[in-house]
């Protein structure tokens, strides 16, 4: 699977948001067949993957994350504890770094 980097322009404009939130990320720690599913989504990816129209995806501030769900309960407590949302899905856990509606109250322009 290809996960997507923020084009430049989203990282000029978010980056200590985007080092803030990659840093936590950071301080999870990694599971055996583990892998991020998504990160930055432009607006058709995000349309194909039924994400919000305000998902944090579209700036970068959130990764979609694949394992055994015999780890949820360990990387739920471990993003919580950094400061990080965390959403459980049947497929996968997200993290992201702001509150619903966060990233587009915070970077209203990238969602122009």
């Amino acid at each position: 699977m290809l996960v997507r980097v923020p084009p430049d322009y989203v990282l000029r404009q978010t980056w200590p948001s985007l080092v803030d939130f990659l840093t936590k990320l950071g301080g999870i720690s990694p599971v055996p067949g583990g892998y991020v599913s998504s990160w930055y989504r432009d607006v058709e990816a995000n349309r194909r993957a039924n994400g919000h129209p305000h998902s944090s995806h579209r700036v970068g501030l959130a990764v979609d994350y694949v394992c055994d769900s015999k780890w949820h309960p360990e990387l739920i407590e471990q993003g919580r504890a950094l400061g990080l949302i965390v959403v459980r899905y049947a497929t996968h856990l997200h993290f992201q770094a702001l509150p619903a509606g966060g990233a587009i109250a915070q970077f209203p322009h990238l969602f122009a």
